[in-house]
């Protein structure tokens, strides 16, 4: 049984006055927020699996949006999320999963999917990244690839580079993430914790015994949502 982290402690100043009053995550889309449709999503590929919401920005909504799934579904808080960044938040989520023999689903809570994206993602057994040939997002993640393996992921990757479009859900193995989560310790250990997750992963591409695949989902809906144009073209998709 795979669990499954999900990072919503931002506050998502791009899309005000929309968070004045709620996190990002708990905006909704057709008729639903985007934290219960990751969770709904997610609940679907397994009823029982460990879900770890960390929130930060507006805390308590986030847990009143969440109080009534069960108690597989824990919501836990970023107290330093103005000062941190997410991999912050990703290191304090895996640090508590009570599952840690198993595989793990790490997902961005601004991104609403297909459900096909979230099974596909489930269900792959290996490490992945779940990317998208079809479109190059400057705003997106992009990764470099070799022999259909990612080797490094980053921002900053061009298109003339061959940067694939990231869509900021990962799966990994129980041993990749022992490994992660190793260097995120490190990162928080030294102070230097204003990092994106991303930049744990790219260290971990850069281990030599490191083989992550990329999964493309070219084809199916998603997007993430950062600003209002982005949030009007996702209720325009669903």
């Amino acid at each position: 049984m795979k669990t499954a982290i999900i990072l919503a402690a931002g506050i998502g100043s791009r899309l005000a006055p929309l968070t004045k009053d709620i996190p990002k995550c708990c905006i909704e889309v057709c008729g639903k927020s985007i934290i219960r449709r990751i969770t709904d999503q997610l609940l679907i590929c397994d009823p029982n699996m460990e879900i770890i919401v960390v929130a930060g920005y507006k805390s308590d909504v986030v847990r009143n949006e969440m109080r009534n799934y069960p108690r597989n579904i824990i919501v836990i808080e970023n107290k330093e999320y103005l000062t941190t960044n997410n991999m912050e938040s990703c290191r304090i989520g895996i640090g508590i999963r009570k599952t840690a023999t198993k595989g793990c689903l790490i997902i961005n809570g601004d991104c609403v999917y297909s459900q096909n994206i979230i099974r596909k993602m489930y269900e792959f057994e290996k490490s992945c990244i779940a990317t998208d040939s079809s479109r190059y997002n400057e705003e997106n993640m992009k990764i470099l690839v070799s022999d259909d393996e990612a080797i490094a992921i980053s921002k900053s990757i061009t298109e003339a580079q061959g940067g694939i479009t990231a869509i900021d859900m990962y799966n990994f193995s129980a041993e990749d993430l022992k490994i992660l989560h190793s260097i995120m310790e490190n990162y928080s250990a030294s102070g230097d914790r204003n990092k994106w997750t991303e930049v744990a992963i790219n260290d971990l591409l850069c281990l030599e015994q490191t083989r992550i695949s990329s999964v493309d989902i070219a084809g199916e809906k998603w997007m993430e949502i950062d600003n209002h144009d982005d949030l009007e073209t996702a209720r325009n998709l669903w």
